[in-house]
């Protein structure tokens, strides 16, 4: 599964006819570590952004094969999507190996695209006066590809096919998080 708009994780929690315990959220950061978040925790990661290359509101993934029997969204963007395109996923540290999971990619589309990024200086009380004042038509569409084997490029493949433009390999959560600042503040900083 990949992190490709806010309320996925939440969204895939609720429909799911498992339990919440049954449920795993990882999401990487930068060096590849991928770090466990609950449905909250996700919600509150994405109203956060950091430089960093740790994540304060996950538990650090030591052994993926600890989760087999449970249904794991893996998140290889790391951070937020416009629903439009999506960034390079997030090459994982090599100690971790999907080879015994089942494999599958869940292309989600929502209309109106304000459902996919909150820029994180909005709070979350505004987020949701938006999302429950606004009164335009809103939709989901979804869908589901199967995979034999954990191949990143067969996975990206399937957003690809589904409208979702791939960006380029210098864009990443770095650049995403200057353009962040850049937009609040229209001032390059220099180290």
């Amino acid at each position: 599964w990949v992190f490709s708009f806010l309320l996925s994780g939440t969204f895939s929690s609720s429909s799911s006819s498992s339990s919440s315990s049954q449920i795993v959220i990882l999401i990487p950061n930068e060096s590849g570590d991928l770090y466990q978040y609950s449905p909250l925790g996700l919600f509150n990661h994405s109203f956060t952004y950091s430089n960093s290359n740790s994540s304060s509101s996950g538990k650090l993934v030591e052994d993926v094969s600890k989760l087999q029997n449970k249904i794991v969204f893996l998140f290889l963007e790391g951070t937020l999507s416009n629903n439009k395109s999506i960034l390079p996923f997030i090459k994982l540290n090599s100690k971790y190996s999907f080879d015994d999971f089942n494999i599958k990619s869940l292309v989600v589309k929502l209309i109106p695209n304000y459902f996919t990024l909150p820029i994180p200086h909005v709070s979350k009380l505004q987020y949701f006066f938006e999302l429950l004042t606004n009164l335009s038509q809103k939709s989901v569409r979804y869908k589901m590809y199967k995979f034999d084997e954990f191949d990143i490029a067969k996975i990206r493949n399937s957003f690809e096919l589904n409208s979702l433009t791939s960006m380029s390999q210098d864009l990443n959560i770095d650049s995403k998080n200057k353009f962040i600042d850049y937009y609040f503040d229209h001032s390059i900083k220099k180290n």
